[in-house]
């Protein structure tokens, strides 16, 4: 019976109205999200055909999760708003008040009710769309979410504290000859000792890349726009040293730390400088605070480019609000595009350490 109701009286097609206005503020206040980088036309067409079932399947997913949703919630708002209305007049207050808060706390019932077939639908969707992408990026196998590697972050000598990681649609796989990882990382740091207040944290799309040897210990590219609690970790936590690398040519750009300074040179040869300041005028040109940290470590390679507000990554739709096929497909395009080409901009940096054609190799 309840069910049926819900179908009549759907909960959620009245949450979805009254959000509406909020939406399209945050929408306009946002901005148009901007693209990093866009598919070939063919290449789009021939994505959009091999994620079509995708889509499909979200679309009947989240028809289920309205059905799910409405039939707790056509029980739990009418409680919730008679129990906060009677209450409200029991203590003396006047009918409109009464109204006013029976109403929130339906809202709140609802928004409870939501929660878990919310976060189901949204895994479900990056599973689905999130494995069709990896596997068109040459086979790469996917993860929806993974649990952060601590002690591989601790290794790169980056972060002052860490306190919340998070690491979502993890890929890897193999490309040019070279194991690569691919996924969005969410990092929540603060100095050690820092009150809890001066907690900051970095999104970003981060990069790992088998490299060549390098130089001993761990080597930081902190880019310029680095606030000072993510200042304080390689040098101030983690004891690495600064160092003026190519003959400080990198310094407009970066802060460069290591743990061992007089090898830097066998990694931060006039080369590898040279593509480094090239991959950071390519990323500033987008945006000033777009230049990625790198770290390097002996045969690794890690890049974050840091995602901020109004780039076009996947992000499915909440479930009260219908699918629009189209739009899916360009978002999920524009996410592939972005992941493509941070990917091969990372790798175009080349095998650190590894000897040029010209060069000998080191004993």
């Amino acid at each position: 019976m309840a069910a049926g109701l819900a179908r009549r009286l759907s909960p959620t097609a009245l949450f979805a109205w009254l959000a509406a206005p909020f939406e399209s503020l945050h929408r306009r206040s946002k901005g148009e999200d901007r693209l990093y980088a866009t598919l070939p036309g063919e290449t789009r067409a021939e994505l959009g055909r091999l994620l079509e079932p995708a889509v499909a399947r979200l679309e009947a997913q989240r028809q289920e999760t309205v059905a799910a949703v409405d039939s707790v919630a056509i029980r739990a708002m009418p409680a919730a708003l008679l129990a906060g209305g009677a209450l409200t007049l029991v203590s003396g207050q006047g009918l409109a008040l009464a109204l006013a808060v029976g109403a929130g706390l339906a809202l709140a019932a609802f928004w409870l009710v939501q929660l878990r077939p919310a976060a189901n639908y949204v895994r479900a969707a990056r599973a689905s769309f999130g494995s069709e992408v990896a596997a068109y990026l040459s086979d790469f196998e996917y993860y929806a979410r993974t649990a952060p590697d601590l002690r591989r972050i601790g290794r790169w000598k980056l972060f002052p504290r860490v306190l919340d990681p998070l690491m979502d649609d993890y890929m890897t796989g193999s490309r040019d000859g070279r194991q690569v990882a691919l996924y969005r990382l969410g990092i929540t740091y603060r100095e050690a000792g820092g009150r809890a207040g001066s907690a900051r944290r970095l999104t970003a799309v981060c990069v790992e890349a088998e490299t060549g040897p390098g130089c001993t210990g761990a080597v930081v590219l902190l880019p310029r726009w680095a606030n000072a609690a993510l200042r304080a970790g390689p040098a101030g936590t983690h004891g690495l040293l600064p160092v003026a690398a190519c003959d400080g040519a990198l310094e407009p750009e970066y802060e460069v730390f290591a743990e061992s300074p007089s090898e830097c040179g066998l990694l931060l040869n006039p080369a590898m400088c040279d593509r480094i300041r090239a991959l950071a005028g390519r990323q500033a040109a987008l945006h000033p605070d777009r230049i990625p940290v790198l770290v390097f470590l002996p045969g690794y390679l890690a890049a974050l480019f840091p995602l901020r507000d109004g780039v076009a990554l996947f992000t499915p739709p909440p479930f009260w609000r219908p699918l629009d096929p189209q739009a899916t497909l360009a978002q999920l395009a524009a996410d592939l595009a972005t992941k493509h080409a941070i990917l091969m901009e990372t790798l175009e940096l080349g095998p650190n350490g590894l000897p040029g054609p010209d060069e000998p190799e080191r004993p």
